[in-house]
């Protein structure tokens, strides 16, 4: 059973990490707002999130499947693992190609340049499979210490042809491109992965196919719940095109991505925590297990969300543009957001852990559902604030089924420390829809 000792110590290394990388685009972003117009960053903004819905899909989910099946630290299934992401990733080489030569055919004008997407869509989604894949293997540091150079190298060549070019968005297709090469690269020389020979000599063809159809299914039934997660922050974008212009989309990009500051540190603790509980799961007691670690994640959120909301409030006016002051008032509902779907994700663990994943798909399609629903309804009306609403709602749905749904696996119970920080979370959220929208 893992200690409290030993969380905090895999939590300080994901912390480096994640607080280092995140920190770095996070800073890039208030530079992007004096470089490019809320236009030009809300069409890279959906760019980016289509890419990560859509490579779900293509790559069939892998990166959860990855993840699981490399802990298993079986050679023989290591090598089937390495065998089909390199299959799929081929055959995603081939869907985009094949996308690139329609596009030429068809005339559309996507206002970005195709050749570039498609090249930003492949390096995006290849690696993130493969930095599971890295992290399932136990090499953490160098997991921590690919997402710090990944995020180095796109800061850094983003500035570089934001002021030598005459690039706009598009300078960020290419430095994410190649920040992700380079990343990659340099992993492999740390770590050798996928260029290892040893991985790819004959073996067993019917124990490699079994563990190719456990792990696609794994990762198979794991997929609806994700892309519908995935549609639940991108219908928003969609709609918000639809109904509204893509300046609004710009501030909803800065909206979020203050957000992600929040995003980041429930990662850090979500990735600490789903090493402990897939290890740790028939070895110990789970309902009190899960309970103290949920309770303590809910006294992290409040505690942290506080945090970010009274340093936004003091200091916004220095981190970006004036044009996008007008995300501001939405960030704390934008917290609030982010919250319920990382408390939904904390319970999905039970399913990875039971091996019952498909449960997750009714959660997360209830969810989608709501958000789709409500952003048709309240968008047209309130517009932005439409949005982040439809994604509250939607977050709770998910949280609630799923706190239900898992007590016939754990029985997780509130604590005082955890009734203590709901507490905290809805006070800070009553402060500042106050001071944002009525003061």
């Amino acid at each position: 059973m893992v200690t409290n000792r030993d969380f905090l110590k895999k939590f300080s290394i994901y912390a480096v990490g994640n607080i280092a990388s995140k920190m770095i685009i996070f800073l890039l972003y208030p530079v992007l707002t004096f470089f490019l117009s809320p236009d030009e960053l809300g069409i890279f903004d959906i760019a980016l999130s289509l890419t990560v819905w859509i490579g779900t899909a293509t790559m069939l989910n892998m990166r959860d499947g990855m993840f699981r099946f490399v802990m298993s630290n079986d050679k023989e299934t290591f090598n089937a693992v390495i065998k089909i992401f390199l299959k799929v990733f081929l055959i995603n080489v081939a869907i985009v190609s094949i996308g690139v030569l329609v596009y030429l055919l068809s005339g559309i004008d996507l206002n970005i340049n195709i050749y570039y997407l498609a090249i930003f869509f492949l390096a995006m989604n290849f690696m993130d499979v493969y930095r599971q894949i890295i992290r399932g293997k136990g090499e953490t540091k160098i997991f921590v210490l690919g997402n710090i150079l990944s995020a180095v190298f796109i800061a850094l060549i983003t500035i570089l042809l934001l002021k030598t070019t005459s690039l706009k968005n598009e300078s960020l297709l290419i430095a994410y491109s190649v920040s992700k090469i380079l990343t990659f690269l340099i992993t492999e020389k740390l770590t050798p992965t996928l260029f290892k020979k040893s991985y790819y000599l004959q073996s067993d063809k019917s124990k490699q196919r079994e563990i190719n159809s456990r792990m696609i299914s794994y990762s198979l039934f794991l997929l609806p719940a994700n892309l519908a997660i995935l549609g639940v922050e991108n219908w928003g974008r969609i709609f918000l095109v639809s109904y509204v212009d893509e300046y609004v989309l710009g501030l909803y990009a800065i909206a979020v991505k203050f957000g992600s500051i929040f995003f980041v540190l429930t990662t850090i603790y979500q990735q600490t925590w789903q090493e402990c509980a897939i290890r740790d799961y028939n070895n110990v007691n789970r309902s009190q297990y899960f309970s103290k670690y949920f309770n303590n994640y809910l006294l992290f959120l409040s505690v942290v969300s506080i945090g970010i909301t009274i340093f936004i409030h003091l200091f916004c006016e220095y981190l970006i543009a004036r044009e996008y002051f007008e995300s501001i008032k939405y960030i704390s509902l934008q917290l609030l957001s982010v919250m319920f779907f990382a408390l939904g994700a904390f319970l999905n663990l039970v399913y990875e852990c039971s091996f019952t994943v498909k449960r997750s798909m009714y959660s997360a399609i209830l969810a989608t559902l709501v958000s789709l629903g409500l952003n048709i309804i309240l968008i047209p009306y309130w517009g932005l604030l439409g949005s982040i609403i439809s994604n509250i709602i939607a977050g709770l749905s998910m949280f609630i089924f799923r706190f239900v749904d898992v007590k016939r696996f754990v029985n997780i119970k509130l604590s005082k420390i955890g009734l203590l920080s709901i507490l905290l979370i809805v006070i800070n959220i009553l402060c500042s829809v106050y001071i944002d929208f009525f003061n």
